[in-house]
């Protein structure tokens, strides 16, 4: 669409895309930390995630606006309780507050996207979002995670912000 070009939602897109890029660098770093601490890699099952994914660009959409969403929730509530951020190193605190400010305006480019190019707005919301919960049990499990209830009520806590998000 001609209207489109130069619009303020292309730009935003543009932004967002050379943001993303740097943000892997971010990721990158603390992965490296996190595996110098013992933590697996799970390089693998992320990709093999992502690679189901990127078959559809609607559901790439859908995905992406889904771990733009959930990130901003989780780093606000990470920045909202001193009681998590102490739990948490270096590493996972720079990252956290990186997506605290970066991720809610990704947030809405995304969510913008998506409601753009999709006729059914957001048919896949639940499902993708069932496959992302799913994927970070697993990265958790398979590094050993522990049950933490004061962790588990903060993050059930989420659960009106999320319902909210699907609806």
């Amino acid at each position: 669409d001609p209207t489109f070009a130069g619009s303020a939602l292309d730009k935003d897109i543009g932004w967002f895309i050379g943001h993303e890029a740097h943000h892997t660098n971010a990721h990158i770093g603390l992965n490296e930390e996190l595996y110098l601490r013992g933590y697996k890699n799970v390089d693998k099952l992320l990709k093999k995630s992502l690679k189901a994914v990127l078959k559809s660009p609607l559901l790439a959409i859908h995905a992406t606006s889904v771990l733009e969403h959930y990130t901003a929730t989780m780093a606000r509530l990470i920045l909202d309780h001193p009681d998590i951020r102490s739990l948490l190193g270096t590493a996972e605190l720079d990252l956290w507050d990186y997506h605290a400010v970066d991720e809610w305006n990704h947030r809405s480019v995304s969510h913008s996207v998506l409601m753009l190019v999709d006729k059914h707005r957001g048919y896949m919301m639940v499902p993708v979002s069932a496959v992302f919960f799913a994927v970070v049990a697993a990265l958790y499990i398979k590094n050993g995670g522990r049950w933490n209830t004061f962790l588990a009520r903060k993050l059930l806590g989420l659960t009106p912000t999320i319902l909210e998000y699907l609806k």
